[in-house]
């Protein structure tokens, strides 16, 4: 539906989001969490996880509820928070094992996911979050060399590609170190 204050499509530039503004209102979720005693913990996913945001990109946002806390009085609590705080207009649900995922429309057409996630279950998989190390070059452990070698090897016999074999090894640490290249 366009506004009343567009006469058509293509004069109007209010009616879509724009990077600033998904960024604001990403800010504002954060700061809720955060200030949410309800919350114990929450994650960036999607594109903004991986660093691929784009234009189009939506926010995806995990939150991890505190175990004293009911599930529906906190999923209520945010869905009120969307739709008065960030002009919400629609949502639906999805759910997958004990995790909600609301998915939200926005007056500006932004989509926001915020996925509500039981205490035991909130944890980052995947190889964007995991930096292989290991106890290698100690005298009773194998060359760090050859056990290295012997640990991509072992992964990717278990279907680890070889660049997420990369990722965890080299990418994921240079970035903890500030060595980003």
């Amino acid at each position: 539906m366009i506004s009343e204050d567009c006469g058509s499509l293509a004069s109007c530039s209010t009616w879509m989001f724009t990077s600033e503004q998904r960024e604001q209102i990403r800010a504002a979720l954060v700061s809720a969490a955060r200030a949410d005693s309800d919350i114990t913990g929450a994650a960036h996913l999607g594109s903004a996880a991986a660093d691929r945001l784009d234009d189009w990109s939506d926010i995806d946002l995990a939150l991890c509820l505190s175990p004293e806390d009911e599930l529906e009085e906190v999923i209520a609590a945010w869905t009120a928070r969307l739709y008065r705080d960030h002009e919400a207009v629609a949502h639906c649900d999805v759910k997958r094992g004990n995790t909600l995922y609301r998915v939200f429309l926005l007056r500006n057409i932004l989509q926001v996911d915020v996925s509500f996630w039981p205490a035991g279950q909130f944890r980052a998989v995947g190889p964007e979050f995991i930096v292989l190390s290991s106890d290698l070059g100690q005298a009773t452990n194998p060359l760090h060399p050859d056990g290295l070698l012997a640990m991509y090897q072992y992964l990717v016999s278990q279907g680890i590609s070889v660049a997420e074999i990369d990722r965890m090894a080299k990418t994921n640490p240079a970035k903890l170190l500030g060595l980003n290249q």
